[in-house]
């Protein structure tokens, strides 16, 4: 199961955390954040744990919202940058994904499609069709946690920085 750490201005996510989560999780790596209202969003597979330290401690003195880091454990589709999350549901929104599958009837997924993980797939065939803001409705965010099974979270970063979960 992938790890989700989210941190804000007055709660810095201890530097033994990241390193842990980083070991434990290797294969991939994503972080994101508002800076004046644009979110920032790095993913890769090849960093070690003293720079996504440095990394995140960076982001700290620029951000202007809460900040997100996704530690994955692939469980679909291949190890590589594109399916490290977050992934942008639209240019104001980013969703990460932590728990072990979203139904592939649900995502629209296919196993066979190493390009795709479940999590990409449910970003690309369902949320990319909700209006902007979607995030903010609590029965939508409802019925999206209700689709994806009470084993999975999902945590939404917007441009505001604002983080909403589902």
């Amino acid at each position: 199961m992938c790890i989700i750490m989210v941190a804000n201005k007055n709660k810095k996510i201890p530097n033994e955390h990241i390193k842990l989560a980083s070991e434990l999780n290797c294969d991939g790596f994503g972080i994101s954040t508002s800076v004046n209202n644009k979110l920032f969003v790095y993913k890769s597979i090849s960093i070690n744990p003293d720079d996504i330290i440095k990394l995140y401690n960076s982001i700290r003195q620029v951000a202007t919202g809460d900040i997100v880091l996704h530690f994955r454990l692939a469980t679909h589709g291949d190890i590589s940058d594109k399916l490290c999350h977050p992934f942008y549901v639209n240019k104001d929104l980013v969703m990460f994904h932590n728990g072990v599958e979203i139904d592939k009837d649900i995502a629209g997924h296919s196993y066979s499609n190493k390009n795709e993980s479940d999590t990409k797939a449910f970003v690309n065939n369902i949320l990319k069709n909700f209006k902007k803001g979607f995030q903010k409705n609590k029965n939508i965010m409802n019925m999206i946690s209700n689709s994806v099974g009470h084993s999975n979270r999902l945590c939404f970063l917007d441009s505001n920085g604002v983080t909403t979960y589902s």
